[in-house]
Order: C-alpha cells, then structure tokens, then sequence
C-alpha cells in the first residue's frame, strides 16, 4: 500500500513512500525529538485506508530531515569504532557503484547492497552499520535502501567520501 507524504517545502521526502517506511521516519522523528507529538497537528491525516494522505507541516518536515539527513560535524565514537573504522572496502565499493547509478531510486540502491553482500562476501549488518554511521554518524536510522534514497546522491556520495578521510585518520 503507498502513502502519499505531502510536503510544503517539496524536500527530499518527496511523493509517495511505502506507508511502513513512512510510518517509521515519522515514528523516529516523533520519538527522537519529544517534544512533537501526533497531537500537535504537525501532521494532517486524511484519505481512505488504501491510501492515506499525510500533510506534513514544514516543522515535521524539517524534524523529518534531520532525522534522515542531519548535517554533523562527528560521528558518534563508539559507533565509528565499532562500525566505520575497518570498513574501507564497503565504503569504497559504495562510492563506486552510487557513482555509476543512473536510476537514483530505492530499488536500484537494493539491488546495490544486495551485489555488495555477494561481492564483499560480508553479512549484511558488515555492510549496513558501517554505511548508516558514514551516512548518518550514528549506526540506527530506518531501512538502508530508502535511507539512502532520500539523503540525496551527491550528498550521500560525498558523505561516503569523507568517511574514508576520518577512516585514514584513524
């Protein structure tokens, strides 16, 4: 079932979205800053239950951002230490391959870290904690593939980039 998102500033949430992956952004935002509450009419719910509609107020959509996109100056330490610090290849191979993506959307991004388990021969917790805390800074966001999607590709590439930096520095 899609869920369409309507967004005032037309950011990187954009058009429809999965209503599971929808509901666990706006879940996390909700949560991670506790201050918003589904009482506080920053989201407008309307539409049948095949499709309801979500008008998101620029607050929650700012909130929304943050929470997928935010912009940090650090990467918490002890999910860089655990996750990022050996992960050089995973990096490198991401940048590869999301530089070569013509078809910037969620399903090319899977078949993306599907290849990336085959080719690394790594388990998938090897390659998604080490791209959420290159991504994100820390190791928890929602699914990998829409995570992703929505950072937004020049963005997402050049933070992959400046991971490998902080990976040599280590």
């Amino acid at each position: 079932m899609e869920t369409a998102i309507i967004l005032p500033n037309d950011g990187y949430l954009r058009g429809c979205l999965p209503r599971d992956l929808f509901k666990s952004l706006l879940d996390e935002a909700l949560t991670s800053r506790n201050h918003l509450t589904r009482e506080t009419g920053v989201v407008d719910i309307h539409g049948d239950q095949t499709c309801p509609h979500y008008d998101v107020s620029d607050e929650m959509s700012q909130k929304l951002m943050q929470v997928l996109s935010p912009k940090f100056d650090e990467y918490n330490q002890e999910d860089f230490d655990k996750h990022l610090s050996n992960a050089k290849p995973v990096i490198e191979y991401f940048i590869k391959k999301l530089e070569a993506l013509d078809n910037w959307n969620e399903e090319s991004i899977e078949a993306i870290i599907s290849c990336a388990k085959e080719d690394l021969e790594l388990p998938m917790p090897k390659i998604g904690l080490p791209l959420r805390v290159a991504l994100l800074g820390r190791a928890k966001s929602p699914q990998l593939n829409a995570t992703i999607y929505l950072i937004d590709k020049q963005v997402a590439i050049e933070r992959l980039k400046n991971s490998l930096s902080a990976i040599s520095e280590c």
